[in-house]
């Protein structure tokens, strides 16, 4: 058997791909069922037998997969060919050529089921749109790759949200995972740098969290996830963080133990009542009067005149025989006076 997968609906319909020279793909009813097993086989494709070089290879069915709703079967063939067929009657809804027609390894649909990635033999992955391909067109898939080291893929995937393709590359040394947006682009290479000599072979993602579970060659499982740095002063403002131990210096009587009644006392003392019945006077609420015995003297009044100099003895003008009004300020035609002083008036 080369790989099974469950009914995501039905679970006890299984689907099992056997490998071997003929290669059939069964729908397999589990205990306590007694149904014998259906072969799941698609039809002949025409691209395959328009193409020579590719009729001579006998196909070979190398993996299947169900959809997320369990309505169709996925199947991958040794020729590069991907079959759609329902699951209830096996009759084909779509077919898909990959280009080069290179052997097909393992065929992963998207939790959202909009998406597929398939991995072939010719160190590319490829990601179809699972929709368009149903509805009857040929949309270019979306190649990913190692262009530099030209790495074989030992399990390609999607994320728990299907925003990501995780792919795991076939070295028996380095563990690599390589992650790709949905665009194609790199953006990560986790255990580049680590260290870490041990051949990842397969993972799996947490459904909720960013968590990915990796199993190597050795039979270790290493776990990958976020790096959170804790900030406890986001709860609590007052909180302090040491960098290193320190002393505390305690005080003389702070864990003496007391007698409960001086521990009362102390808690009566130390409460504040709060009057929210009366209103207490304040100085912005005072109006002065005549009963207040206030002896500072709030208030000086002041009157500006012209200069001796500048004045006109018993006339009212001043030296450019202008006439002032009783405010200072200059009658029209007239201009102010200026640089005068200011002489304190006494009751």
């Amino acid at each position: 058997v080369l790989n099974a997968s469950l009914h995501p609906q039905r679970r006890s319909l299984c689907l099992a791909c056997v490998g071997g020279a003929p290669g059939q793909v069964l729908l397999v009813t589990l205990p306590p069922s007694t149904q014998p097993p259906i072969s799941v086989m698609p039809p002949s494709d025409s691209q395959e037998a328009a193409d020579p070089g590719v009729e001579a290879k006998p196909r070979v069915l190398t993996t299947a997969c169900f959809d997320r709703e369990g309505t169709l079967v996925l199947l991958g063939t040794s020729r590069g060919a991907i079959h759609v067929l329902r699951v209830d009657n096996q009759q084909p809804v779509a077919a898909v050529q990959l280009p080069g027609s290179a052997a097909i390894k393992s065929i992963v649909i998207s939790r959202n089921n909009k998406s597929f990635v398939v991995n072939s033999n010719d160190r590319i992955l490829r990601a179809y749109s699972f929709e368009r391909i149903i509805a009857g067109e040929r949309p270019a898939p979306r190649e990913l790759q190692d262009v530099v080291n030209r790495v074989q893929w030992a399990h390609a995937s999607f994320s728990s949200e299907s925003e990501h393709i995780i792919g795991t590359a076939n070295s028996a040394t380095d563990h690599l995972i390589y992650i790709w947006d949905m665009h194609g682009h790199l953006i990560n290479i986790l255990g580049q740098g680590d260290k870490v000599k041990d051949g990842a072979q397969h993972f799996a993602c947490h459904p909720t969290r960013p968590i990915l579970a990796c199993c190597a060659r050795s039979g270790s499982t290493y776990i990958w996830t976020k790096r959170y740095s804790e900030n406890w002063s986001a709860f609590a403002p007052d909180f302090k963080e040491l960098e290193e131990n320190e002393e505390y210096a305690e005080r003389e009587d702070e864990f003496d133990i007391k007698p409960q009644a001086e521990l009362d006392q102390l808690d009566e003392e130390e409460e504040e009542l709060i009057d929210i019945v009366n209103i207490d006077q304040t100085e912005l609420a005072h109006v002065p009067d005549d009963n207040d015995d206030d002896e500072e003297l709030l208030f000086l009044p002041a009157q500006p005149e012209p200069e001796a100099s500048e004045a006109t003895a018993g006339n009212g003008r001043s030296a450019d025989g202008d006439a002032m009004d009783v405010d200072g300020s200059a009658s029209k035609g007239t201009k102010p006076a200026r640089g005068g002083k200011r002489k304190a008036m006494g009751n």
